[in-house]
Formats: structure tokens, C-alpha cells, sequence
């Protein structure tokens, strides 16, 4: 059972790694608010503020040490070590498609989530993570049966 989560940003800014003694504010920040979203996932039961973290070394290194309070947590990060986001949370799998456009949009980051007894999983340029289900369209067409009762007008 998965106990202990590791979300990892990898960057270079300036030509300095990103760790807890250096990063932009608002790299910070968004990183905190996407962190946040996917730990509560669309369960409205699960309070971000009862969550507790650690920030480690190791580039910057959110830890969360009882993910097993998390509701579906353990199995959405199962399904992201397959490459299945079609299967996860909704609001988990965005987070993973905006790490994954800004990995590709700069090429110096990545993203690491890491489990207890799970291979790593890397989200970088090179990676392919993204829902299928969204992408599937199929042409329909619909009839109405009735009777007109009044077109409306002047007369």
C-alpha cells in the first residue's frame, strides 16, 4: 500500500537548479496550487489544509507522508505509472496535462512523482501523458416527432 509521496519539480533558472533555498515565486506558487488540486482530486471530503507535507532537498521536493488519508489517491497514482490517464481523477489528470505542457514548453523541466514500491514516474518534453477519452466525437443526428401548434407572427 502506498504510504509515502514524492512530487518533485526539476528546473534551471539562471543557470541555478531549483531547490528550497532557490526558486521563483511564482514558479513556487503555481507549483503549491497545482500540488494542491492533485492531492484533493474532485473529492470535496478532502481538506488541503489537513494535508501535511514536507518540503525535502532533491531540486524542490514536496513529500506527502500518509497519502493512505487521501481519497483515491493511491489507486490514481497506480494508473499513472501505467501511462492510463483516461481512468484517473479528473482534476488530478489536468494536473499531470499542465505539467506535461510545461515540461514541453520548457525543455530544462521535469516533473517526478514517486511512490513507496512504485517505479518513478518522469513527466518531461519527451513524454506523452494525456487523456484519450476527451478526443472521441461521433456524428449524431436527431429527429423531433410532434405536432406544430402555433409558428407565431403578426397573423
Amino acid at each position: 500500500m502506498l504510504q509515502r509521496l514524492e512530487l518533485v519539480l526539476e528546473d534551471v533558472v539562471d543557470g541555478h537548479p531549483v531547490g528550497p533555498s532557490s526558486m521563483p515565486a511564482g514558479m513556487l506558487a503555481v507549483f503549491h496550487q497545482q500540488v494542491a488540486r492533485f492531492l484533493k482530486g474532485s473529492h470535496k471530503d478532502v481538506d488541503a489544509d489537513s494535508v501535511r507535507v514536507a518540503i525535502e532537498e532533491g531540486s524542490y521536493k514536496v513529500v506527502v507522508p500518509k497519502v493512505a488519508m487521501i481519497a483515491g489517491l493511491a489507486s490514481d497514482v497506480a494508473m499513472l505509472g501505467s501511462g492510463n490517464l483516461d481512468d484517473m481523477d479528473v482534476k488530478r489528470a489536468l494536473v499531470i496535462e499542465e505539467w506535461q505542457k510545461a515540461a514541453r514548453m520548457t525543455t530544462t523541466r521535469r516533473y517526478r512523482v514517486a511512490g513507496d514500491g512504485m517505479p518513478p514516474v518522469q513527466i518531461h518534453a519527451g513524454s506523452d501523458y494525456a487523456r484519450h477519452d476527451n478526443a472521441v466525437w461521433v456524428n449524431v443526428e436527431r429527429y423531433l416527432q410532434g405536432q406544430v401548434i402555433d409558428l407565431g407572427g403578426k397573423k
